[in-house]
């Protein structure tokens, strides 16, 4: 039982403590959320970083103090957005409280993919918070006819390969923030990526535990 209750704290933790959380940040970034604020600013530099694995990283910049780049002084965005962004353009610079750094309204932190994706790991964690609870109702009171084993079973088996795409998906972008950091040459812009890069690791930690632990519920459905 004691797996049940660690299983629902973590997928509730990640839920409240990460997801939910990143995905009302992305909606203040798109302007679909207060509490942001925007600036207008000048495109003043454009570029294209190269990573060892072919990872091309395009960004524009709106500094203008000379110095080494930094999260609030440019945003990585799509190939086709970068190609049609030109220096001299107006583009509205984004930034939310408690990040240090500086979004764009089509910036690659929220493509419509990294929302769809997001959405369908807050759904894995509300399914493993449900099941989670099913199981305990059932340890606590006893089996209903609509609580069945083969009923827990598959909503546990739903659970687990969302889970699955939710960490092949953060170890991909874990690839690409160690790759963005090898390759940056500004000191705040490695330890920034750094920092994000060690945050992505306890991220994907948390997944992995959820799910080794829905495998031992998995096994232990056997003997309900």
């Amino acid at each position: 039982m004691w797996r049940w209750a660690l299983a629902l704290v973590i997928s509730v933790g990640l839920a409240v403590g990460v997801t939910l959380p990143k995905l009302y940040k992305m909606a203040q970034i798109k302007g679909w959320q207060p509490g942001a604020t925007v600036t207008t600013r000048v495109i003043t530099d454009k570029g294209v970083d190269q990573g060892r694995r072919g990872l091309k990283h395009y960004w524009v910049s709106w500094a203008n103090h000379g110095g080494a780049l930094t999260r609030a002084d440019r945003d990585n965005v799509s190939p086709e957005d970068w190609q049609s962004m030109r220096v001299g353009d107006s583009v509205e610079v984004v930034r939310v409280p408690g990040d240090d750094a500086a979004y764009l309204r089509n910036g690659v932190f929220v493509e419509p993919g990294n929302f769809v994706f997001d959405y369908v790991l807050l759904a894995a964690e509300i399914i493993t918070a449900l099941v989670m609870v099913i199981l305990l109702f059932m340890s606590r009171r006893g089996r209903t006819p609509a609580l069945t084993p083969e009923f827990v079973r598959e909503k546990i088996t739903a659970a687990n390969q969302m889970i699955d795409e939710s960490l092949a998906q953060h170890r991909k972008e874990l690839e690409q923030i160690e790759e963005q950091s090898r390759n940056e040459q500004s000191p705040d812009l490695k330890n920034h990526y750094l920092k994000l890069a060690e945050e992505k690791r306890k991220v994907i930690e948390e997944i992995v535990k959820t799910r080794q632990s829905l495998d031992d519920q998995l096994k232990s459905i056997q003997h309900l």
